[in-house]
């Protein structure tokens, strides 16, 4: 099955360097999840025909796995950039 329009589909994952080794800190259980957690978004934002620019300007959050996991998205890219990965308890 094609895609529903183009430009459907998943949107990449992409970490910083910064979160890249945030997220090599956690355990390797608490890591899995975070990045299927993470996965499971970039392929639910894909969906989405259209992100607005002021969506595109905006950071969010989600909490998976006691880590809190701040994130952009980048239409032109059509990617989830993972800014930050930091434990609850910080």
């Amino acid at each position: 099955m094609s895609p529903p329009y183009p430009g459907a589909g998943p949107y990449r994952l992409v970490f910083t360097p910064e979160a890249q080794a945030q997220c090599q800190r956690l355990p390797s259980r608490q890591r899995g999840s975070v990045e299927r957690t993470l996965a499971r978004l970039a392929r639910t934002v894909g969906l989405r025909q259209y992100v607005s620019p002021s969506e595109a300007m905006e950071e969010f959050q989600v909490h998976v796995a006691a880590a809190i996991v701040s994130y952009e998205l980048d239409p032109g890219l059509r990617a989830l950039v993972v800014k930050r990965v930091e434990t609850e308890g910080r």
